[in-house]
């Protein structure tokens, strides 16, 4: 059974738009500013449809309308698919998932182990790179990854995945003991968007890897390095 209001998404830019938009975010920052260790600095765009992200190395959050939007669409989606419990489609609601998206990203920012990790993540795509050459998969080939691969090549697919899940982890973690809760539906809420942000970690193949990681142009321009 879904939320009962689940038509009410089609308002949901609606609801953002009366929260302020940019200002939303402006206040969640703010307010963690004014008890964190380090001082995070938003940069906003209206136009860009990129995810919300951060930037650890400069302390910035990144957010654009387009993307914080589409995250709470496929969250109300996912959340609500549950028979056991869901989340009313509300204005007081949108702002409080503001508040848990920038909990997580200001996790990454505060989370000192964060450049050791993508170290090794950049060894394992990497490694990555050098099966998929080494076996002459066709990346033109817009099926290639439900084929099956290499067991050696699955099993580097596998620690990536793993490694991002870890990172993630971590980062919210540190964005639980930040959010300083003020009522039961706030940590039900952080619980939730927590749960479904770490299933999207999770999910994905060969092909989402590439994509993601913007190594496309690797393969398109391979034949110049050979």
């Amino acid at each position: 059974m879904t939320c009962k209001n689940i038509l009410d998404i089609n308002y949901l830019s609606t609801y953002y738009d009366n929260l302020g938009g940019k200002k939303l975010f402006k206040d969640c920052i703010k307010d963690f500013n004014s008890y964190i260790n380090k001082k995070v600095y938003l940069y906003y765009s209206n136009k860009k449809d990129t995810p919300v992200c951060a930037l650890p190395k400069f302390k910035i959050l990144l957010v654009t309308r387009l993307g914080f939007l589409s995250f709470c669409y496929n969250f109300y989606f996912y959340v609500n698919g549950f028979d056991y419990y869901n989340i009313d489609i509300s204005q007081d609601n949108l702002k409080i998932i503001a508040k848990c998206v920038c909990s997580h990203e200001i996790g990454h920012i505060l989370d000192d182990s964060i450049n050791s990790n993508r170290w090794e993540q950049s060894k394992v795509l990497t490694d990555i790179l050098e099966k998929m050459l080494h076996y002459n998969i066709d990346f033109s080939n817009i099926d290639f990854h439900k084929k099956n691969l290499p067991q050696d090549l699955e099993n580097s697919v596998l620690i990536f995945k793993k490694n991002l899940v870890g990172r993630e982890a971590i980062a919210w973690e540190i964005a639980r003991n930040i959010m300083h809760f003020h009522t039961p539906k706030e940590r039900f809420i952080f619980d939730k968007v927590r749960e479904y942000a770490l299933a999207t970690y999770n999910y994905g193949d060969l092909k989402s890897i590439i994509k993601e990681n913007n190594l496309e142009s690797f393969f398109k321009y391979k034949k110049y390095f050979a």
